[in-house]
């Protein structure tokens, strides 16, 4: 750790050291804008266009150019450039997103939870996290906010919000292509053409395709896993027929068909469920064999009992039309829908010895929203009001097989529907106070109606005796409806619904101290719905789980100054959180009255925990042509009192108080600089980039085994950029992630509660690439 800290730090001191001697032969500033030159930053986290310095939130912006200048080709190598994010594979499944931000996160993508964060695409709510990581191109910018968004956001979340914006057609012809290569084996393009249509209409089409070569390798039955194979498309119309009026159409598709993700086993733990039945089935599959033969393998290499495979497709289409009544009062209305459809199979065990295995699953969701909003000044007053609707409905379908017989255990079909509904109205509120330095109060209110509804089918397969060890559903058996209370007669399911409201707020004040300067205090309320757990099998396990609400207090400052004759800047936060009523899921081993084990999977609210933390963002320009970066997020989430239901003696019988939160990162940081190395007599630039990010260890599961978590990782990525080579208009870059080719876990599966076992998904090793940016017309 100590030597990769050294080089990191040295990359920095070398950069520093040659930018003062480029500073000392040039003499002077460079005539053309160099990357590191300052670039006003507009944000939308108050549902109105503000200078990112001007907005009381804690919010990162990255913007276009610098999203470029990090070579981000997918939605989690966001996560590199902000403070407290962490992204990773939902539930192994390629292509979807768990986020977690300020210790809040939601891996269930299933219809019958909502996530933590929310993610808003062109304003619109994306319940589903399914697709959304390649999202990430011919974007205007990202923005990501931190703390509860009970107010003015369409859905309520705990955790924040992660605002995309693309790009919006220009009124002249004009776009570009952009390939790329990479070692190793990969490539893809995106691209993008402006075609204005009238004087008052224009289109914008881009296109995003994705291609990888399976970095895990699959020894014992071949093929390859953490592969890429995606297309993605875009087209907007923009509509313009005067400056008061503007309606905004965006279409846009996605498809991933891909090898699945590699999960290798992480920890091995006999005895741990404290069950002998299950211990003994587990190693009478060989399963400490196939665990060491694992082991034994390459870092990127894995053994499988079953091929794995995702397929997934995305569609949506959404509008945003904005009338300016007059100067002072605008009518806003945000329409979208959007539909996912997935499908997965995948040897969750990561061995040979054929454990468990999600054999199939399948997702098929659609929803709906509408949004109406009026925002208005009135004099000292800027506030915005209006009422939003959302409507969602689905199924989700898992079959999986858990210690497979002939020793113990059964087919186990997951299936069951969900719709939700939601309506609020809100408004929100700032006012400027008549005082020499700009003083503003504001405050805000929201009321959510929630309805949840769930028909549970899911059914248990008893294999005969004889059933061989090929997981084949038409294999002869015994099919039971698993939904307690189900009608004996007609078939499986159980129809159950509950309703959920909320008052949330925030209050607040901010004090412009100086020109660039910000001091604020918020106080903010976030509410999460309530539900039910769609793989509940027992009449306790299908009561809806509670709806958690958490209380967040903070204080933050945004500044930028001078130090030295150097421009510099810092925007920091420090909050505290009262989190109630958290809802978690748990798998684990219960013993049933007849004496037989079974795994199950309950959903609970845990009682209460504290979850305490600041963020800070710096920079230094010490030249024109150099500027330094700095990021660092602190993050404390544990759990004050947290028990485990155990449905098989009705009682909460595991006392989880003082675990740690699963997928939090107690610590995140990182260093960057951006170097204008030279300017060109042909009119070109080279530009250096590089940047090194830690971060800490983090649980799986928030049962917190050992072993189960990811190991502390320094990752280093470099960029060389040419400006307008040889005097034309493009841009070549030679990259590299992950430049030290440091081994670690990214994420992965917990199972040690109930199977013994913990299994990993590894980083991506290694990658160099080079890409090319090629503008046409007007771009």
């Amino acid at each position: 750790m100590r030597n990769k800290l050294f080089i990191g730090a040295s990359v920095l001191a070398v950069a520093c050291g040659a930018a003062q001697i480029a500073w000392a032969q040039s003499g002077a500033p460079a005539a053309t804008p160099s990357a590191s030159q300052l670039e006003e930053v507009v944000v939308t986290a108050r549902r109105r266009e503000e200078r990112l310095q001007d907005v009381p939130v804690a919010v990162t912006a990255v913007t276009a150019a610098q999203l470029a200048r990090a070579n981000v080709q997918t939605l989690s190598d966001v996560q590199r450039l902000v403070p407290s994010l962490t992204m990773t594979l939902s539930n192994a499944r390629a292509g979807s997103a768990a986020i977690t931000l300020r210790g809040q996160r939601q891996s269930d993508l299933t219809i019958t939870f909502d996530p933590s964060v929310g993610i808003y695409n062109n304003e619109v709510y994306v319940p589903r996290g399914q697709g959304v990581d390649t999202a990430a191109y011919d974007l205007e910018s990202v923005q990501v906010l931190k703390g509860p968004q009970g107010t003015l956001f369409g859905r309520n979340t705990t955790g924040g919000a992660l605002l995309i914006t693309t790009r919006k057609p220009g009124r002249e012809f004009g776009g570009y292509v952009r390939p790329y290569v990479e070692t190793p084996l990969g490539a893809g393009f995106q691209g993008a053409v402006n075609l204005p249509l009238t004087d008052w209409a224009s289109l914008r089409l881009a296109a995003n395709y994705q291609y990888r070569q399976g970095f895990t390798k699959v020894v014992n039955i071949g093929g390859r896993e953490d592969d890429r194979n995606r297309w993605a498309g875009r087209a907007t119309l923009d509509l313009h027929p005067n400056d008061a009026f503007n309606s905004t159409f965006v279409v846009s598709g996605f498809k991933l068909r891909e090898g699945g993700v590699g999960v290798y086993p992480l920890a091995y733990n006999p005895g741990l469920s404290g069950n002998a039945t299950i211990t003994g089935a587990v190693r009478a599959l060989g399963y400490p064999q196939a665990f060491a033969a694992g082991q034994a393998l390459g870092w990127h290499e894995t053994n499988a009992s079953l091929e794995s495979g995702s397929r997934m497709k995305t569609f949506s289409a959404s509008n945003t039309t904005t009338y300016h009544i007059n100067d002072n009062l605008l009518v806003k209305n945000i329409v979208g829908y959007a539909t996912v459809h997935a499908s997965d199979k995948q040897d969750q065990d990561g061995t040979y010895a054929n454990v468990i295995c999600n054999c199939l699953s399948l997702t098929d969701m659609k929803n709906f929203s509408e949004e109406l909003q009026l925002q208005g000044t009135t004099g000292p007053l800027e506030w915005v009001a209006g009422a939003y609707y959302f409507n969602e409905q689905g199924y989700d379908y898992v079959t999986t097989y858990t210690l497979k017989a002939p020793y113990i255990g059964s087919y186990t079909n997951n299936y069951f529907w969900g719709r939700n509904t939601s309506k609020s109205l809100f408004a929100n509120g700032s006012y400027t106070l008549p005082f020499e330095k700009r003083t503003r109060l504001y405050a805000g209110l929201r009321y959510t109606e929630d309805t949840r509804e769930v028909d549970l089918r899911g059914r248990s397969v008893t294999p005969l005796a004889t059933l061989n060890l090929n997981p084949d559903p038409q294999t002869p058996g015994t099919y039971v409806c698993s939904a307690a209370g189900s009608p004996v007669a007609g078939p499986c399911g159980l129809r159950k619904s509950a309703d959920f409201h909320a008052i949330t707020w925030n209050a607040g004040a901010d004090y412009q101290f100086a020109p660039d300067s910000l001091a604020y205090l918020t106080v903010s309320r976030g509410y999460r719905s309530g539900g039910f757990n769609g793989r509940a099998t027992s009449v306790p396990t299908q009561e809806p789980y509670r709806p958690e609400k958490i209380t967040n207090y903070e204080v933050g400052l945004k500044s930028q100054f001078d130090v030295g004759g150097m421009r510099a800047g810092f925007n920091g936060a420090a909050y505290y959180s009262k989190y109630n009523d958290i809802q978690r899921g748990i798998t684990r081993l219960v013993v049933l009255p007849s004496g037989a084990a079974q795994t199950v999977n309950v959903y609970v609210n845990a009682a209460s925990a504290t979850v305490k933390g600041g963020e800070i963002e710096a920079w230094l320009q010490p030249i024109p042509e150099l500027r330094l970066r700095a990021r660092y997020a602190y993050t404390r989430a544990r759990y004050e009192e947290f028990f485990v239901f155990n449905p098989a003696t009705g009682r909460n019988d595991l006392d989880a108080s003082g675990n740690r939160f699963a997928g939090v990162a107690p610590n995140q940081g990182g260093l960057g600089f951006d170097w204008d190395v030279a300017h060109l007599d042909d009119g070109g630039s080279l530009r250096l980039s590089g940047d090194l990010n830690y971060t800490d260890p983090f649980q799986l599961n928030d049962l917190n085994i050992p072993g189960a978590k990811t190991d502390t990782n320094w990752l280093v990525d470099a960029s060389l950029v040419w400006d307008r080579p040889m005097g034309t208009r493009m841009t070549a870059t030679l990259y590299v992630k992950n430049l030290l080719d440091e081994k670690y876990i990214s994420g992965g599966l917990a199972l040690g509660s109930a199977l013994e076992l913990n299994n990993a998904f590894h980083g991506a090793p290694r990658v160099v690439g080079v890409s090319l940016n090629i503008p046409f017309g007007a771009e």
